[in-house]
Formats: C-alpha cells, structure tokens, sequence
C-alpha cells in the first residue's frame, strides 16, 4: 500500500492489471452515505526522486494522458442519453494526484467503478465454449452498441479496441441480472474529428491500417478505425488467436474456418483495408450483427437471461429517436414478457 494515499482510499495489493505504463489495482473505500464500496483504480507510480528533467516530463505526459482519460469516462457518462440507456462503461468516481509524506514518491490516481468478471481476452484464449458462435455475436452486439453510444451521443471515439479492454460481467441469476460487456479503457479516445494525437499508443495487429503515418497521411483514426479493431476483435473472440501485425489481407475464414458465412462476411466487411467498403456505423454493425442471429437454426440460451431473449432483435433505431422511440422498446419488450409468462402457466 502506498503510504500517500488519502484516508477515503485504500489501495489493496491485488493487481487488477497492467498497462504500459499504470498498474490497476483493487481499491476500497466508503462513499459519501458510508456504505462499503470497491473500485479499480489504474495507478502511475514514481519512486522518485527524477533522474533527469526527460524523466520528469515522461511521468508528467503519463499523467496528462491518465487525466484525459478520466476526462473521456466524464464525458461518456455526461449526456442525457446515459439515464436511458447504461453505456457499460465504468462509471468515473476520482481522478488527483498525490505525493508520499516519506519520500520523493508521486502517483497519479484514476479510480473507476469496479467491475467483476474476466476480459474477453482470458476468456476467448482459454476456454473453447467461450468462442462459440451465438456468443460472439451476442457479445460483439452489445460491445456495437456501447461503441455507437460512444461515438454518437459522447462523441468521443475510443482508438484501441481489442479483447483485453473488455470484461464480461458473468449472469446474476439471484438479481435477474443479464451478462453485460463493459468498455474498461478509455485511454486512447478522442473526440470525433479530432486528431488522436496517440497514434504510438494503437495496438499491432488491432489497430486499423489509416493508424499508422505514411508519407502521404499523417495517421488518422474515427469511427471507422474503431470499427476495423472491433472486426479483429471478434476474430479472436471466434478462434483465440492473436492477429498478427502483418495480417491485415486474413479472412475470418482463415482464421476460423467453421464460422457460418454470414458472420464472417460481417466481419470481413468490418475489416475491410478501404475504409469505403465498410460499415458506415457502429449501429450498421449491430444489424448486420442481429440479422447474423436471427438466420442462425440452433438457438440455445447461453445464460443471458430472459431479458436478452427478449430484446432480440433491439431495435435500436427505435431507441436513437429519444424517449418516445424508448417508451415504444419498452412496451414491445413487457408485451413479449406477457406472451412468455402465460405460455408458462
């Protein structure tokens, strides 16, 4: 435990993750009605003291990226949307900095809400039922939504995605909770529109090809770059296997050749090399992602709950027209809920 942390924290040696240059750790506190409350808090350390000025300002740009960080899960948390739909995205309790009373040490603090579960890296790389096809695309779909809430109503876009930078929050069957995806990094977003100025910071492999500076382009990355690392990601999500930097000419089949057609031509779509052949949104994605789901014949429940079945397919269309369009979801979905119940008396 760090000896400079404030009283309201405390900082517990279980190692979360690890990031190029934080450690997430698991930290506890107690909120403002004095209930007990865990969090994850991503930590950048400096024993101290510098060794150099070059060293000073290396963990000063490491905490200016930390504090844009926060900065991104602020405002992905800010629009009004947020109260309607839950963007499964951690939610901000703290970001400050704070210095030891022993020695020369600093630290940078970002504390978010913590979520329990596995990322879709441990989960897809070691466990073969993880990869089955109805869980990808149920996975992949509600991963499609939280990236269009991002890039739609926060107007940020995220800039490195990839299965370690996803937890699945396993099924509560005691609070009628659904499994949920969350969205745990916000370290590379950026506003739409706006130079990422991180491009070192994409993940080989991941990164879509306009990421990288050529001599004609100094490398750029929007939606349609998120929407490249999204079709990677379920690529692993199907067969485990990290892409390699060089195989941006792969097709999913290649990969995974027992995927149905249909997804895989989704997904080839998605990582398309010209930026024009594909989808135009992440809410594109979705559909495509949806009809995927309807067209396939052995349709087993995978633990989501019944509230799952009963968004299939969402309409989210229905849901960009506001709270009218949210209001009409919502009696579809309690009509289908009727029609379920009785069935079962």
């Amino acid at each position: 435990m760090f000896d400079f942390e404030p009283t309201e924290y405390f900082v517990r040696e279980l190692v979360l993750g690890q990031g190029a240059t934080s450690q997430v750790k698991l930290i506890e506190y107690f909120d403002h009605k004095g209930r007990h409350r865990m969090g994850a808090g991503k930590i950048i350390y400096h024993p101290g003291p510098f060794a150099s000025n070059c060293e000073l300002e290396q963990f000063k740009e490491n905490a200016r990226t930390l504090e844009d960080e926060a900065a991104a899960y602020q405002k992905a948390w800010s629009p009004i949307l947020s109260f309607v739909i839950n963007p499964n995205i951690p939610k901000l309790i703290d970001f400050y900095l704070a210095s030891s009373k022993n020695d020369l040490g600093i630290a940078a603090y970002l504390i978010l809400e913590y979520i329990p579960g596995e990322t879709i890296e441990s989960l897809c790389a070691a466990d073969y039922e993880e990869r089955s096809e109805l869980k990808v695309i149920t996975r992949a779909s509600q991963m499609a939504v939280t990236l269009s809430y991002l890039h739609e109503s926060a107007k940020l876009v995220n800039g490195d995605i990839k299965p370690a930078n996803f937890i699945v929050k396993p099924a509560n069957a005691h609070k009628y909770e659904k499994e949920k995806v969350y969205l745990i990094d916000l370290g590379t977003a950026h506003k739409k529109g706006k130079a990422p100025g991180k491009v070192n910071m994409a993940t080989p492999g991941y990164a879509a090809p306009e990421r990288y500076p050529t001599s004609q382009s100094p490398g750029t990355c929007d939606e349609l770059s998120d929407i490249y690392s999204l079709g990677v990601t379920m690529r692993f999500m199907l067969s485990g296997i990290e892409p390699r930097i060089d195989s941006w000419n792969q097709t999913t089949k290649e990969v995974a050749p027992r995927v149905s057609c249909e997804l895989a031509e989704v997904i080839d779509k998605c990582c398309s090399l010209k930026r024009d052949d594909r989808y135009c949104s992440m809410t594109d994605v979705f559909s495509a992602l949806n009809a995927c789901s309807l067209t396939m014949k052995d349709y087993t429940k995978t633990g989501l709950g019944l509230a799952e079945d009963l968004c299939t397919p969402l309409d989210f269309e229905e849901v960009s027209r506001g709270l009218d369009g949210v209001l009409n979801l919502f009696t579809r979905i309690n009509n289908k809920a009727q029609t379920f119940i009785r069935g079962m008396y």
